[in-house]
């Protein structure tokens, strides 16, 4: 019986160690920029829709009930539609998730197409709404040209990642654990 329990000791402490092993369980979800709640401001004079270039000019979605608890990392995938940028110009910009700073971009003249960009060196944020906002740090002289972005709802993207559910025991540790029972039985018999 004493070599029994010590078998099956160190069965359920393996089975632990590579459960610690696979690590803690994460989730993400990715929400697409688009109309109704895309928000693109520039107060300055007359502009073509979505197009930034002075400082305090911003593009912005609130994403509702996403269901991920907090976000402990953001990838912006943009599709840059339009760059009137002169050669040398960019537009440079904050990334704040619910207000928060978590980093900076830049689109620089000549760039186009989808870009992405990640940044996972910030605290945790709660959700599940969050707001991502893309804040305009500087000023393209007039006539330099401007940049925009694409908020169609299948070009521009936003994929928050976070903690997940309590984690779960890999499919090989479930097996083993199921077959316990079998590997005592006939561990008796002997």
């Amino acid at each position: 019986m004493r070599r029994n329990r010590t078998w099956l000791g160190g069965v359920v402490g393996c089975l632990v160690l590579a459960a610690l092993a696979m690590g803690p369980a994460s989730a993400s979800i990715t929400e697409w920029f688009s109309e109704p709640d895309f928000e693109w401001y520039h107060p300055s004079g007359s502009a073509t829709p979505n197009h930034i270039w002075v400082t305090g000019d911003y593009w912005a979605q609130q994403f509702t009930g996403t269901g991920l608890g907090s976000a402990t990392s953001l990838t912006l995938d943009l599709y840059v539609d339009d760059n009137g940028l002169y050669s040398g110009e960019q537009v440079d910009l904050d990334v704040l998730l619910n207000g928060t700073a978590v980093g900076n971009l830049t689109i620089a003249s000549g760039v186009s197409g989808l870009q992405s960009w990640g940044f996972s060196s910030f605290g945790s944020i709660a959700g599940p709404d969050y707001y991502v906002k893309l804040l305009e740090t500087n000023t393209v002289p007039s006539g330099y040209g401007a940049a925009s972005m694409a908020a169609d709802g299948q070009s521009s993207s936003a994929t928050l990642g976070g903690p997940g559910a309590v984690p779960e025991l890999p499919p090989f540790a479930l097996a083993a654990l199921g077959l316990l029972p079998l590997g005592l039985k006939l561990r008796r018999r002997k």
